[in-house]
């Protein structure tokens, strides 16, 4: 069976998709390391907080970042996250 245009395209989005997936546990795995469980969830947590209020500049991310506690006011991780 040949594939249309639009059975290519999805095709492509999924792969895409699973490309992402796999970035994301690579990275949650290396943030449960760095952090230890309960921080990283709590990373995490801010994270998709930033993502969903389609946060987009870098800037209001790190400051989300802060008034979470998570990182200090020169960016680094506050003492409560190891650092």
């Amino acid at each position: 069976m040949l594939k249309t245009k639009h059975q290519g395209k999805l095709s492509k989005r999924r792969s895409a998709s699973k490309d992402a997936q796999s970035l994301f546990r690579e990275e949650r795995d290396i943030l449960v390391r760095t952090l230890g469980v309960t921080a990283a969830q709590r990373f995490l947590d801010a994270a998709l907080k930033m993502r969903a209020r389609h946060m987009a500049s870098e800037k209001d991310m790190l400051r989300q970042l802060h008034s979470e506690g998570i990182l200090t006011k020169s960016g680094r991780l506050s003492r409560n996250y190891g650092g």
